[in-house]
């Protein structure tokens, strides 16, 4: 992959490519301005939040995370190493590392922190995630006046830390705009081929989409809007943005909007193709209700899957047989949980509940399950279920970091770009104050700010392997 390359030096950023997007047309929503960064690490802290159809774009206040133990004595290297079967995590001190299941290995992919620092302020980075082919990491940084005029750029390194000092920048904003969601300055996912970027990003005008490729080293805009959800065709040839009510697709080489589809529903959050052809599911809108179509872009082929009353979310699973599907309001303990097969044939309910997250896993034998526990609404109750037997175990109850909670409201647009599973669908990651299964005395002193590791099998109690609040497995 050829680079778009830019050299960080202790006195600023000096040749950041100039790829900022501008839009004349306004946008549907608009982000919170924000011209003044800090220097402390961008964070959003749990709540009880509602999702919305129309979630609002809001700053969240940053705050100074806590000493904690540490996860492991392994010292940090600083090399390259083997990007296979690792976990990516943010430091609490909002840096980019990735590391081994066991909490060896510790590798550092974002620029070093210090080398930077104005005084007492310092760059943080956030929300890391893997190219799909495990190579490269994406992330979003987040800079002090003192560094730099735009508030936060979109940058990626080699996941094996060859490139951490120098980093690709993919995208940086303009001054005075900010974030999109709480603590999070960006949202990008790349195309399966790992070569190109879609990513939502603040403009001066408003939300906007941006695709930047790393190949021929260019960034363009797509659509202003808002709210903007993203999906990829398995073979990165099309690129669905449902904005606000309407639903485009972009063909390569993605210069204009090649369709206006029927999904423009307000029902449903993130459009999603099957991962082995060119079917697209979304949610249409009609005289007798909404319902569930998944569509064939080469011929246009459109099959009704099921009814959605209220609000749905939707995931294809990894043989492209059958897609999972998420009804209700899980706030009001009215969810409940399918398996639909792709050509409509039939529709089995899996499980009823609160239910806020399904994530299937690699082997499509699997599903990670999410639901707030009891009546403490700030913590969750994590499940898997066996889907050959339809058993449900629960593996965990913790309070996740407000970024994690908000994973879980959009669960379907963040499961293209992150996961908790590993490779070979054997364990889970997750960050936060872990309550149960707490079997160890010296996890008991650990607190917000750690990555644990489980086996769904429940063989081994979770394992605590780095200090950080944000953690996703590699696909690979």
């Amino acid at each position: 992959m050829r680079k778009l390359r830019v050299m960080w030096t202790a006195f600023g950023l000096l040749a950041l490519a100039a790829i900022a997007c501008s839009s004349s047309t306004s946008a549907v929503a608009t982000s919170t301005p924000q011209t003044n960064p800090t220097a402390t690490p961008v964070r959003s802290s749990a709540s009880d939040s509602v999702p919305t159809l129309t979630p609002t774009p809001t700053l969240a206040p940053t705050s100074t995370p806590a000493p904690v133990q540490q996860a492991s004595p392994t010292p940090v290297i600083d090399v390259a190493g083997d990007v296979t079967n690792r976990i990516v995590f943010v430091s609490p001190d909002s840096q980019i590392y990735t590391v081994k299941p066991d909490g060896s290995g510790q590798i550092r992919v974002s620029p070093e922190r210090g080398t930077f620092g104005q005084g007492a302020q310092v760059p943080g980075y956030t929300w890391p995630g893997w190219s799909p082919d495990g190579t490269t990491i994406l992330y979003s940084a987040a800079l002090p006046l003192a560094i730099s005029n735009s508030p936060y750029i979109l940058l990626a390194s080699a996941a094996d830390g060859s490139s951490a000092d120098s980093p690709d920048v993919l995208y940086q904003n303009e001054p005075g705009t900010g974030l999109i969601v709480a603590g999070g300055p960006h949202y990008g996912v790349w195309s399966p081929d790992s070569e190109k970027v879609a990513s939502i990003v603040s403009t001066p005008d408003g939300l906007a989409v941006i695709l930047a490729d790393t190949v021929n080293e260019r960034a363009f805009p797509l659509v202003p809007g808002a709210p903007l959800y993203l999906g990829w065709s398995p073979d990165s040839s099309q690129l669905l943005v449902h904005v606000g009510d309407r639903l485009l697709r972009f063909d390569a080489p993605f210069t204009s909007v090649s369709a206006a589809l029927d999904g423009g529903s307000m029902r449903y959050f993130a459009p999603t193709y099957a991962p082995n052809d060119r079917r697209a599911a979304f949610l249409v809108d009609g005289q007798d209700g909404t319902t569930l179509f998944v569509q064939d872009q080469d011929d246009g082929t459109l099959t009704p899957l099921t009814d959605i009353e209220a609000v749905g979310w939707f995931r294809w699973a990894p043989d492209g047989e059958s897609l999972a599907v998420l009804k209700g309001n899980p706030l009001a303990n009215e969810s409940t949980i399918w398996r639909i097969a792709a050509d409509g044939s039939s529709e089995e309910l899996l499980a009823s509940g609160r239910y806020l997250m399904l994530m299937w896993s690699p082997d499509g034998k699997k599903m990670l399950l999410a639901q707030r526990s009891g009546e403490i609404t700030s913590r969750f109750l994590w499940s898997v279920m066996d889907l050959a037997t339809k058993e449900i175990t629960d593996m965990i109850e913790f309070t996740p970091s407000g970024e994690i909670e908000q994973l879980h409201l959009f669960f379907d647009q963040y499961s293209a770009s992150h996961t908790f599973w590993s490779p070979d669908s054997s364990s889970i990651v997750f960050t936060g104050l872990l309550h149960e299964p707490l079997s160890r005395q010296e996890d008991r002193a650990r607190g917000d700010d750690t990555v644990w590791v489980v086996k769904v099998d429940g063989s081994e109690p979770p394992r605590a392997v780095a200090d950080g609040f944000l953690a996703f497995w590699s696909p690979k």
